[in-house]
C-alpha cells in the first residue's frame, strides 16, 4: 500500500507545477488543491496561477474563496488563501467585483500571544488594486476607508492603489491630506509621497519639496528620499537647495543620496561638482551618493578625477574606499 503524502509533501507537488508546461493533469492538480480542505493546499494551487497567470481556472478560485469566507479564521488560519485567491484573480484580470469589495472590508481577527491580530491587511490591499483594474464605480470611496485602516500594510496598499487610478483630481487631494495629518508610520507617508509623485509628477514636487523644508514634519527625510525616486528632472532645484541649506544636517546627506538617485545627467554634474568645490562634509556626502552606481566606470572616473583636483588626500582616500 502506497504511503500517503504528507501536506508538506502535497505542497511542493503543487508549487513544481510552475515548472510544468500547461495541460489537463496540471489544471485537474491546480483545482484539486483548490477544493483541498486544506488551506495551505488551496493557497499554493492561488499561488501557482497567480505566477504562471494561468486562464480556465476562475471558476474554482471563486468558488474557493467563497468557501474560505465561511469561519475563514478557522479554515483560512492567518488568510493566506484567499489573498493568494484575490491576488490570482487580479493577475488574471478578472472582474469580480462582488468578490474584491468582500476582500477590501474583509477582518479577520487570530489569536496571538497577548491579544489578537487581524491577518487580513495584505488581503485588504491586494482587493484594492484589483477594484481599481476592474475600474469599479465606487473604488476611491473604498479607497479613502482603506487609507485610514488600523493596520499600516493597509495604509501604505491604499496609497499604492490610489495612484494606480491614475486619478489626479480624486486622489491627489486625499494623499496631501493624509501627508497634512501624518501617520503613526512613517512607511505610510513615504507610500503617499510617492503615490502623490507618480499621479501628480511635476505639480506635486514643490508640495513634497515644501513637507521635506518643514521642521516640524515627521517626515522629511520620506520626503527626500521621494524626490530622488520619482527620478523628475525638476526635482533637482529643490533637493539641491536642501543639499545646501547650512542648517540641513543629516538631511542634506539624504538629500545629496536623492540627488543621485534622480539617476541623468544634470543631477551627475552636481554632485561631481559638488566634490570638486563644496565644503568637505558635502563633498564626501555627494561621493557617498555616488558610490551607490560604482559599477558606471564613467562615473567613477569622473569620481576620482574631481577629487584628485582638490589635492586632499584624505578626501581621495574616502573616495577610493567608496569606489573598490
Amino acid at each position: 500500500m502506497a504511503r500517503r503524502r504528507s501536506i508538506d509533501e502535497q505542497v511542493r507537488a503543487i508549487q513544481g507545477l510552475r515548472d510544468v508546461p500547461d495541460g489537463p493533469e496540471v489544471r485537474t492538480a491546480l483545482a484539486d488543491g483548490l477544493a483541498s480542505k486544506h488551506s495551505v493546499l488551496t493557497a499554493a494551487a492561488a499561488q501557482v496561477i497567480a505566477r504562471t497567470e494561468l486562464p480556465g481556472l476562475e471558476e474554482q478560485l471563486v468558488a474557493a474563496f467563497e468557501r474560505l469566507m465561511h469561519e475563514p479564521a478557522k479554515r483560512d488560519k492567518g488568510c493566506f488563501a484567499k489573498t493568494a485567491i484575490a491576488d490570482a484573480l487580479y493577475r488574471l484580470e478578472c472582474d469580480q467585483d462582488a468578490l474584491f469589495l468582500r476582500g477590501i472590508r474583509h477582518t479577520q481577527f487570530e489569536p496571538v500571544y497577548g491579544g489578537r491580530e487581524d491577518t487580513a491587511a495584505t488581503l485588504r490591499g491586494t482587493s484594492a488594486l484589483a477594484l481599481v483594474r476592474c475600474h469599479h464605480p465606487g473604488v476611491m470611496l473604498e479607497l479613502a476607508r482603506l487609507l485610514s485602516d488600523p493596520q499600516a500594510t493597509a495604509r501604505v496598499a491604499a496609497a499604492d492603489a490610489i495612484a494606480y487610478t491614475l486619478d489626479e483630481a480624486a486622489g491627489a487631494p486625499l494623499l496631501r491630506f493624509k501627508i497634512l495629518t501624518g501617520d503613526a508610520d512613517v512607511r505610510v507617508t513615504a507610500a503617499c509621497f510617492g503615490a502623490l509623485l507618480r499621479l501628480s509628477r511635476e505639480q506635486a514636487i514643490s508640495f513634497v519639496a515644501e513637507c521635506a523644508l518643514d521642521q516640524g514634519h515627521e517626515a522629511r527625510e520620506a520626503a527626500v528620499l521621494a524626490l530622488g525616486e520619482a527620478r523628475l528632472k525638476d526635482a533637482l532645484a529643490p533637493l539641491s537647495a536642501i543639499a545646501e541649506a547650512p542648517a540641513s544636517g543629516e538631511l542634506a546627506q539624504v538629500a545629496h543620496l536623492a540627488i543621485a538617485m534622480l539617476r541623468d545627467d544634470a543631477a551627475w554634474d552636481y554632485l561631481v561638482e559638488t566634490i570638486e568645490d563644496a565644503s568637505g562634509p558635502r563633498a564626501r556626502a555627494a561621493i557617498e551618493a555616488l558610490s551607490h552606481y560604482r559599477h558606471d566606470t564613467s562615473l567613477q572616473t569622473r569620481v576620482m578625477a574631481a577629487t584628485a583636483a582638490r589635492a586632499d588626500p584624505q578626501l581621495e582616500a574616502f573616495a577610493a574606499a567608496r569606489f573598490a
